[in-house]
C-alpha cells in the first residue's frame, strides 16, 4: 500500500506540465490567528479534477501548477466548517480564508469512519476483532450512507450473504443485527459522545500537494479499486455496479469508459502483469479479464 501511495502521488505530481505555472495563494485563519493544517484545493469544475495542498504553521498556502482559469477552493479541517469560495482566478494572491468553529450536526457529520465503528460494542476484544477483519475492512461501518433506513431482515439478508465467506462467529451471527440497530437506527446517533476531532496535521504530512479526478456520476459510482499503468501516467479503476472501466490520463485529464463484455459481471480487483496488461478480477461471474 505504501509503494502505491507514493506511485500515485508521482503520477499527480506530472499531470500538470511546466508551462501551466499559474498558482492560487493566502492564508486561513480563525479568529485574526493563522490555522496551520488546513486542507485547500482548487476545484477545475470544467475537467473534474482538483489538486490540495496543507496550509504552513502560519496559516500560508500556495497551490500551483495551475492551469489559467477560474477555480472553487474549498478549505476544510476536522473541527471547523468547510469553506467555499467561488471564481477565484488562477494567479491570484492574497486569497485569505476564515474558518469558524463547527458545532451540533455539522461537527458530527464529520465524523471519520474509524470513530462511528468505535460505537458499535461488543462482549469481548475477540469477537469485535473477528467482525472488524471480516466486515470493516472492505466496509465502512457506521457512516452516514451505512445508517440508511433498513429493516432487521435487510440486515439478516446481508448477514447470510456475508457467511458464504465464513465469516463471522455463530454467536455473533446470532446478535449482530440487534446490537447495529441499536447503534445506528433511527435516533441512536444522538445518545453517542460528542465527536472530537483528531489533531490537525503538522510536520512532513502538511508538505503532501495532492490531485485527483471525480469519475463516474455522483451518488450512482462505486469504484471498487484502482492502480496505475505501468508508466505511471494512466490512472484505472473500477466500478464494480456498473460494469465498466474507466482510465485518466494524468497529464492531459482525459477520462475514457469501457464497458466490460456481456456475460461478465463484478469488476473487482485491478492489478499490471510484467508485460504491461492490466487484469481484472469479475467476482460475480468468477473470471479474470485482460487489458
Amino acid at each position: 500500500m505504501k509503494q502505491q501511495f507514493t506511485l500515485t502521488l508521482a503520477a499527480c505530481a506530472l499531470s500538470v506540465s511546466l508551462t501551466e505555472a499559474k498558482e492560487i495563494r493566502g492564508k486561513v485563519s480563525q479568529d485574526g490567528k493563522g490555522v496551520g493544517g488546513v486542507f485547500v484545493s482548487a476545484h477545475d469544475t470544467e475537467n473534474r479534477k482538483a489538486t490540495g495542498v496543507f496550509t504552513a504553521a502560519d496559516g500560508t498556502y500556495a497551490i500551483d501548477g495551475l492551469r489559467e482559469k477560474d477555480y472553487r477552493v474549498r478549505a476544510r479541517q476536522k473541527g471547523l466548517n468547510d469553506v467555499w469560495l467561488d471564481d477565484i482566478t488562477a494567479g491570484s494572491k492574497g486569497i485569505d480564508i476564515q474558518m469558524t468553529t463547527a458545532t451540533g450536526w455539522k461537527l458530527e457529520r464529520q465524523r471519520t469512519a474509524d470513530s462511528a465503528f468505535g460505537m458499535l460494542k461488543f462482549d469481548n476484544s475477540r469477537d469485535k476483532l473477528n467482525f472488524k477483519m471480516y466486515c470493516a475492512y472492505c466496509h465502512q461501518i457506521g457512516t452516514v450512507p451505512f445508517r440508511s433506513p433498513e429493516e432487521p431482515v435487510d440486515w439478516e439478508t446481508m448477514i447470510r450473504r456475508m457467511d458464504g465467506f465464513g465469516a463471522l462467529y455463530p454467536h455473533t451471527k446470532r446478535t449482530i443485527v440487534k446490537r447495529i440497530m441499536d447503534t445506528y437506527k433511527g435516533d441512536a446517533v444522538d445518545k453517542w459522545p460528542k465527536y472530537v476531532p483528531p489533531a490537525a496535521p503538522t510536520g512532513a504530512a502538511t508538505k503532501a500537494k495532492i490531485t485527483w479526478w471525480e469519475m463516474g456520476k455522483r451518488y450512482e459510482s462505486q469504484y471498487h479499486d484502482i492502480d496505475l499503468s505501468p508508466d505511471g501516467r494512466l490512472i484505472y479503476a473500477l466500478n464494480i455496479t456498473k460494469g465498466y472501466m474507466v482510465t485518466v490520463d494524468t497529464k492531459t485529464d482525459e477520462q475514457v469508459y469501457r464497458k466490460f463484455p456481456r456475460g461478465s459481471y463484478g469488476p473487482h480487483s485491478i492489478e499490471p502483469d510484467n508485460d504491461g496488461h492490466m487484469w481484472v478480477t469479475m467476482c460475480a461471474s468468477g473470471q479474470m479479464a485482460k487489458y
